[in-house]
């Protein structure tokens, strides 16, 4: 069974890590590699309507162009829209890969 880690080692060979500018935020900023790899959903960022899609298309691994975080941030309560994006990814087992 393919695993997030092997559509990440493909992504990797189509768009090096090392193409990116220092402060670019690219690779896997949320989910396990190890997991099971079951559909994969590409949007250009992690919308709230993109996360939702990736719900309903039964995607473990959701590939954006746009960094879900790119500064640092103090708070991941679900009561605030980041944190809430975060933990109904993380909930639902879906991984995200930065490009």
């Amino acid at each position: 069974m393919a695993r997030v880690a092997d559509a990440m080692a493909i992504l990797e060979e189509w768009a090096w890590p090392s193409w990116a500018l220092s402060w670019d935020r690219v690779g896997l900023q949320l989910g396990d590699p190890s997991q099971p790899l079951t559909r994969i959903l590409v949007a250009l960022e992690a919308t709230d309507g993109a996360v939702e899609e990736a719900l309903a298309f039964g995607a473990s691994l959701m590939v954006v162009h746009h960094p879900l975080f790119f500064r640092p941030f103090n708070s991941l309560s679900p009561a605030r829209p980041l944190g809430r994006k975060i933990t109904r990814l993380l909930q639902s087992g879906i991984a995200l890969y930065v490009a």
